[in-house]
């Protein structure tokens, strides 16, 4: 048995800080070894407790104490059999001083038969139950996605027919992997094992390989109904939303049933666009439309031609309810979010064991005698707490339910404490080293394509240093860089609206004055490399949190100098075209197309000033094919996924 690799770094990711601090308190205590018939090692201590370890996962070794697995008497004698064996991989042989056990228990000093991960990967050692073997073997048969990185450790981020992640922090051995499910011998591990298998042969010559094993158009969608109704609404515009809603919440369900979530959880959002209009409420908004019909445009054409990103990943899949028991959350801030007249604050809750993210949300629209403010949202109350305590809060929660990111709590006591300050190495376990395991964590596929979970790409990472401190009123943005431990880079950036400048100012002061600690935010690749739309920033005093204007701990005060607005011709140019196609939702063809289409070509000349010739060919085509309904949708789809993978 060599354990060489279960460093108190490692052991700390494999539990956590506090067991791993308790059992280097017990090191003192002398234990006794012996040997199992089939292989696994025996440390029994004075006081009675008795460690079975050695064979199986690291999970399925196991204590006669109350805890029975992961306990300190088994990190204990992990750090025993390393001291006294020292790096012991082959003959097993106890230390001097140390008897073996005699009799039938100690009859077998031969290792185990090796039992076969899929794909032939894994280890010795590794055995799925004939349950998870089952099922394992049935979703790897129907086909699965999945991207595994190497760099800067082993990781694999299931895709379909879940979306979850298994880490590896022991090299590749497979005895060690954590899934953030938690459970012990997941089927999660072996669809994890059979990535891994299929990525092998790539993984020598790239950092990062995508699997994609689904049959190839099996998630096709017929988009002539999605057509139909598409070609309708730009006849009649907004004003028969009566007649457009139904049409698409049967459409929604008809993609539901067939498994379509994202495509689906894209239309009905536009009908809830709808529904705002047929209310004549402040809440709809013809910019969030366009994006939604580009969204549902870019995901059924991407299904119809096999493009690179994964069409189960595109398609989407319906979420498994979790449940779980006994979870600690750490807070990640708040995303402040306002379209039209609707309001939305989303936490962030970090599982301290399983690394998994997990959101709690409330919502409110406007009102004629109130505009919403973020402090309004903050000051909802989450099973009796307050969302701005459990954005900044440590909770433990006895009992919970997850589906997909929602955090669903019954009636149970929770506590949650207050925590400005973050204890870093306590979550070692659970958040990346630094940018380039942030990187790996993320799906991989751009923009509307990807998955439309709330938490997707949501990471705590830790950070060495900030500077390239900007505020751009052209384009409405903080920016700046943010450096890890290891020297890599990344960019931050937020954007402002007129309910969320003030925290905007005081980012611009901290990142200037407080070197940060940490930064929790939603990550994604972009051209210019990793970026951060941040949820909290965390420094040696406290934490805040600059979309919602929170900080606990720490008083960052607003920049005393704003620069001036000024022209961004990019966002010109985009306005310019997303009116006229606003407008045209909103009147319909048949009303409006003489009004619209003189803005089309201002728009066109807008965009051709810009240098942004695809743009302006398109405000073009549009305005040739007002009148022509098949050439009018074309031109109209395509300036709205455009426009969605520009936003």
């Amino acid at each position: 048995m060599n354990l060489d690799a279960l460093t108190p770094e490692v052991l700390t990711e494999l539990t956590n800080a506090g067991t791993v601090r308790r059992a280097v308190k017990d090191a003192s205590v002398e234990l006794t070894w012996s040997r199992t018939a089939d292989g696994a090692w025996l440390a029994e201590a004075a006081d009675g407790t008795r460690c079975r370890l050695g064979v199986g996962t690291f999970d399925e070794w196991e204590c006669t104490c109350p805890a029975m697995f992961r306990c300190r008497h088994l990190v204990r004698a992990v750090l025993a059999w390393r001291r006294e064996h020292p790096g012991d991989a082959v003959s097993g042989e106890p230390a001097s001083g140390q008897h073996p056990a005699t009799g039938p228990a100690a009859a077998s000093t031969s290792p185990p038969a090796p039992a076969s991960a899929p794909g032939g990967l894994g280890t010795a050692d590794l055995v799925f139950s004939s349950r998870v073997l089952a099922q394992g073997e049935r979703l790897v048969a129907a086909g699965i996605t999945a991207r595994v990185t190497a760099v800067p450790r082993l990781r694999v981020r299931l895709l379909h027919p879940v979306d979850i992640g298994v880490r590896y922090p022991v090299g590749g051995d497979a005895r060690y992997a954590r899934c953030e499910c938690g459970v012990p011998g997941c089927v999660h591990l072996y669809l994890a094992e059979a990535a891994r298998a299929l990525a092998a042969p790539r993984l020598g010559s790239a950092d990062a390989v995508l699997v994609d094993t689904a049959p190839a158009g099996a998630d096709r969608v017929d988009p002539a109904t999605w057509h139909a109704w598409l070609d309708q609404l730009l006849n009649l515009g907004l004003g028969a939303a009566d007649a457009l809603i139904g049409g698409a919440v049967r459409l929604a369900t008809d993609w539901e049933q067939q498994g379509r979530v994202h495509v689906a959880s894209s239309l009905r959002e536009i009908v809830t666009q709808l529904e705002h209009q047929r209310a004549r409420d402040a809440q709809l908004s013809p910019e969030r439309l366009l994006l939604l019909i580009g969204e549902v445009e870019a995901r059924l054409r991407a299904l119809a031609h096999d493009g690179p990103a994964p069409a189960a990943l595109v398609a989407g899949r319906p979420d498994a309810e979790q449940t779980g028991e006994a979870g600690r959350f750490v807070g990640l801030g708040a995303a402040w979010s306002h379209v039209g007249g609707w309001n939305s604050l989303r936490v962030g809750l970090l599982d301290t064991r399983t690394g998994a993210v997990a959101s709690l949300v409330a919502e409110r629209e406007d009102t004629t005698e109130h505009l919403v403010e973020p402090a309004d949202l903050l000051a909802v109350r989450r099973a009796g707490v307050p969302l701005g305590d459990w954005a900044t809060g440590n909770a433990l929660v006895p009992r919970f339910r997850r589906r997909g990111a929602d955090l669903t709590l019954g009636r149970t006591r929770i506590t949650v404490a207050p925590a400005p300050r973050l204890d870093l190495d306590a979550l070692a376990a659970v958040i990346p080293d630094g940018f380039a395991e942030v990187e790996a964590q993320l799906s991989g596929v751009p923009g509307p394509l990807g998955p439309r979970r709330p938490t997707d790409g949501l990471v705590l990472a830790r950070v060495a240093g900030a500077g390239e401190v900007r505020a751009d009123p052209a384009t409405g943005t903080v920016t700046a860089t943010l450096t890890d431990p290891g020297g890599s880079t990344a960019a931050v950036r937020l954007a402002w609206g007129p309910r969320t400048v003030s925290g905007a100012r005081r980012l611009v002061t901290l990142l200037h004055d407080l070197p940060p600690l940490a930064v929790a935010g939603r990550w994604r690749a972009g051209e210019q490399g990793l970026e951060v739309e941040p949820t909290a920033l965390w420094v040696a005093e406290g934490v805040f949190l600059p979309q919602v204007d929170l900080a606990q701990g720490c008083d960052p005060v607003e920049a005393p100098q704003w620069p001036p607005a000024g022209a961004d011709p990019w966002r010109d140019a985009w306005e310019a075209v997303s009116q006229p196609l606003g407008r045209l939702l909103v009147l319909g063809a048949l009303r409006g197309a003489d009004t619209v289409a003189p803005q089309l070509t201002w728009a066109q000349q807008r965009a051709e000033s810009a240098g942004l010739t695809r743009l302006a060919a398109l405000a073009g085509r549009l305005r040739g094919s007002l009148w022509e309904a098949q050439a009018r949708r074309l031109a109209f789809s395509d300036a709205c996924v455009v426009l969605a993978f520009a936003s």
